[in-house]
């Protein structure tokens, strides 16, 4: 019986952070079955949305796709075999190396003794990128960084006791929707018609100006939530307690939304946008963003309130929003 394998040319993903951690698991999927990872960052466009049920800062970011993420694979030649909780799901894992099919599981990283920023400190939903096991060992060889805020995923070894717990503390505390949390992936043939223009790369900057046409009035309604977000900021900055118990939640709020500005300019690269004015735009967006994260830490820290500071934010979220105008409507065109 096969006691270790491990899969080849499965590289670490860590040129920036893309909707979550999955795709850092994704795309060494991709560029292990060769396949470019351009098409996935094409087939969505950023928006701003508000979640006020689940977050006490409900400002945030959400994409809108074009196809859904198995079509796009599927057009892409690859196949994925999604699975609900199952308690042989080990077993499905080397099944599915010994076929040299990489896999993805969700799991809770409070179990997980690799992440010492977790580890029995928080539940937190976490996705590895599974491609080698060792029986004589007892453990999996995985992707996974040190910390949930860096890109520093390289390879590593998780046990297999440490990944039961996990997989299964996921499904008890973070999965209550019952979502998928195994993801087998392999090549496949396609039937799409055109497939051959995956593999041209001006096809991207199509489908990426088509998807922003076509989702336009969309994003348009969306950038007004900006000016709902600036009468809360207002409110959360109000008076120092309030933006004691809020600041921390804003603070991770205004990340989510840099990481997505900076994935959004990683994009213009890879599908070639040729308006450098798009690029310079996106920076001054990140610049005020930063400027606000930079003053809402600087109170975190110190404690002391200033109101100059809070309303310079508030100026800062109306540059953005008159900025961002300005970006849409050069992709429009």
């Amino acid at each position: 019986m096969t006691e270790k394998v491990m899969l080849s040319n499965i590289e670490p993903f860590n040129e920036l952070f893309y909707k979550s951690c999955f795709y850092n698991s994704l795309f060494p999927i991709l560029q292990y079955f060769d396949t470019r990872k351009t098409p996935v960052l094409a087939n969505d466009v950023l928006l701003y949305t508000w979640d006020e049920p689940n977050l006490k800062v409900p400002f945030t970011i959400d994409y809108e796709v074009n196809l859904s993420e198995s079509e796009l694979l599927q057009q892409l030649g690859i196949t994925s075999k999604e699975l609900h909780y199952q308690a042989e799901f080990m077993d499905d894992i080397k099944a599915a190396l010994m076929q040299s099919h990489p896999v993805i599981v969700w799991i809770d990283s409070f179990y997980s003794s690799i992440r010492q920023d977790t580890y029995h400190k928080i539940h937190k939903a976490h996705s590895l990128l599974v491609y080698g096991f060792d029986d004589t060992q007892e453990v999996f060889h995985i992707m996974e960084h040190k910390h949930a805020d860096t890109l520093s995923y390289e390879p590593r070894r998780i046990s297999y006791e440490d990944m039961k717990k996990a997989y299964s503390g996921y499904h008890e505390y973070l999965n209550s929707a019952n979502r998928e949390a195994y993801f087998e992936f392999y090549k496949c043939g396609t039937n799409y018609p055109n497939e051959m223009v995956y593999d041209d790369s001006s096809y991207d900057l199509t489908v990426f100006q088509a998807n922003h046409v076509r989702f336009k009035n969309l994003i348009l309604e969306r950038l007004e939530l900006i000016h709902i977000f600036a009468d809360h900021f207002a409110y959360i900055t109000s008076t120092s307690n309030n933006l004691q118990e809020f600041g921390e939640e804003l603070l991770s709020r205004i990340n989510e939304i840099i990481n997505a500005k900076l994935a959004e300019k990683y994009k213009l690269k890879v599908v070639g946008y040729p308006n450098p004015a798009a690029v310079q735009l996106l920076d001054q967006v990140m610049a005020n963003w930063r400027m606000i994260r930079v003053i809402i830490g600087k109170f975190l820290f110190s404690g002391i309130y200033k109101t100059a500071d809070l309303q310079l934010c508030l100026n800062k979220l109306q540059h953005i929003y008159e900025t961002e105008q300005r970006y849409y409507q050069l992709l429009f065109h």
